[in-house]
């Protein structure tokens, strides 16, 4: 199914194996690997709403996934724009994977979009402190920034940003990932009103 999902042709087959796999996969290990395949596959190509139903039948079926709590939550708050829905899924996220600095950083987003700064100050400084991964650490230096704009501090917003685009100088894989999320940051750093 992996292997169909890549090739664009075959998209609809593939998605017609994971869903069988949910459904007769040899173990729960291979049902919950379908679910979040098939909601992955789907957001990968654009399909947000297919991939929100295709996470949400793996919370039902795995409701201790806190993967695909996280990927749900991110979906419906930031590519389908409803943030105070996905909220309580990024919330569960959190309660599911404490240690994580990813669900965290998502939850400090969708605070954020939420009109929420205090506790989206919290969670992103809480998921500052497990950060493990460089990208874990771009991710949470450019949602920062963008609570700094928000606060009006946009020296600070500049430095989390610079901070950010340094951490990839040497990295292009990642630059690669992060470059149009980096860009947007900039460019509302660029268009904030001056503190002059």
């Amino acid at each position: 199914a992996t292997l169909r999902a890549q090739d664009e042709r075959q998209v609809d087959q593939a998605d017609a194996d994971l869903i069988a796999l949910q459904k007769n996969g040899a173990n729960d290990l291979i049902k919950r690997l379908a679910h979040r395949l098939l909601g992955s596959g789907r957001f990968g190509r654009g399909d947000f709403e297919g991939a929100a139903q295709a996470w949400r039948a793996g919370i039902e079926a795995f409701p201790d996934d806190w993967e695909m709590h996280n990927n749900l939550a991110y979906c419906i708050g930031i590519e389908l724009g409803r943030p105070a829905e996905a909220v309580p899924l990024a919330r569960q996220a959190t309660q599911l994977a404490d240690s994580r600095a990813d669900v965290y950083d998502t939850l400090g987003n969708l605070l954020l979009k939420s009109g929420e700064l205090d506790e989206a100050e919290d969670a992103l400084l809480t998921a500052k402190e497990r950060v493990r991964t460089e990208r874990e650490r771009v991710n949470v230096l450019l949602n920062l920034a963008r609570l700094a704009l928000k606060r009006g501090n946009t020296d600070e917003a500049r430095r989390l940003w610079t901070d950010a685009d340094t951490a990839i100088y040497t990295l292009p894989d990642l630059r690669e990932v992060v470059g149009d999320d980096l860009a947007e940051v900039k460019q509302e750093i660029d268009s904030a009103p001056s503190a002059d």
